[in-house]
């Protein structure tokens, strides 16, 4: 990850600690200079040869996409 620029900013495990099968166990908030180099980290092929491990355990990942915005007043 970190040779397309990418880091972990956050990591979120969930207080119902993968209890509710449809809600996920843990959140990982990414952060990567471009879309483009998020792609190209995706389509990584030593990624890529991770996938028989990746699926060994992680039941399921989700990739939404956002960008940052000002904090507001609490």
């Amino acid at each position: 990850m970190m040779r397309y620029g990418g880091s972990i900013e956050r990591v979120v495990r969930l207080s119902t600690n993968g209890e509710q099968p449809d809600q996920p166990f843990e959140v990982h908030l990414i952060r990567f200079p471009s879309h483009e180099m998020f792609a190209a980290y995706r389509s990584d092929s030593e990624l890529k040869a991770l996938t028989s491990e990746r699926n060994a355990v992680i039941t399921k990942t989700t990739v939404v996409v956002g960008h940052e915005n000002p904090r507001y007043a609490t």
